[in-house]
């Protein structure tokens, strides 16, 4: 049993971060809901596609503890229907939810809590804070470029490298190729003994340009060698990294640039 009562205000912004996660077209009915757990500290909304993961915290009255599953794209286009200002309150009862505000109600399938796939992260190897504009901008400089669905796996998406010198982000469909630096302050990556290559998959890359988009601030970045983790703010997104090698990128850039 869950009992809340949150503000469309509150509620739609939540919704908005975590729903890009969510396919259309899903291999588990569970993937096409959304996780929303409910404790005294407020409302987490998480949802996933297995390889990626995006979690935010909302305030809300919690009238009664509790967590369950609601279908995400339903549960948006309800929000957006509603007038500004309205409330949204949400009860629990066996499988079903239901949806009340103002004089309008909806009644929704739940499915269990408990079977919601948790992405297993593992401990940080790596962490570095950062500003969200630098990151912002490494990604925009960059993506563009960076290959979707090709047979080399290891080029959908944008490799980020850490070194002494800051971050180093490149991407290429194997047509073009971008890159870009930034530099950091001296001690802000924990943990790196060495230079340190990450491939951040395409969907990561883009998902993450959508939420810096709407964050101001500094970030933390938690890498291991096969998850990225970022926290900013309320919102958390972990997501798996491509494996394989990135090509040397340095050979094609020609010398003297």
């Amino acid at each position: 049993m869950m009992n809340i009562v949150l503000d469309r205000s509150q509620l739609l912004p939540a919704l908005a971060v975590v729903s890009g996660v969510v396919e259309r077209r899903h291999t588990l009915p569970i993937l096409g809901n959304m996780l929303v757990s409910a404790d005294s500290s407020g409302v987490m909304l998480r949802a996933t596609d297995l390889e990626l993961e995006i979690g935010t915290r909302t305030g809300a009255q919690v009238k009664e503890a509790g967590a369950t599953t609601l279908p995400a794209r339903k549960l948006m286009d309800i929000c957006r229907s509603l007038p500004e200002g309205a409330t949204v309150a949400i009860r629990t009862d066996g499988e079903r939810a239901a949806l009340v505000s103002g004089r309008s109600r909806f009644m929704l399938s739940t499915l269990s809590a408990d079977d919601f796939p948790a992405m297993d992260v593992g401990d940080a190897e790596v962490s570095f804070e950062v500003e969200q504009g630098v990151l912002r901008r490494l990604f925009e400089k960059t993506a563009f470029a960076m290959a979707q669905q090709d047979v080399r796996y290891y080029l959908n998406g944008v490799m980020l490298e850490l070194g002494p010198e800051g971050l180093v982000a490149v991407a290429t469909d194997g047509h073009r190729l971008a890159k870009a630096t930034a530099g950091l302050e001296d001690g802000m990556i924990q943990g790196l003994s060495e230079p340190m290559q990450i491939i951040v998959p395409a969907k990561t890359v883009l998902e993450l340009k959508r939420l810096l988009s709407l964050e101001t601030g500094t970030l933390m970045v938690e890498l291991s060698q096969r998850t990225l983790r970022v926290s900013m703010g309320g919102t958390v997104l972990c997501s798996k990294l491509v494996e394989g090698r990135y090509p040397e990128y340095e050979r094609v850039i020609p010398k003297g640039l």
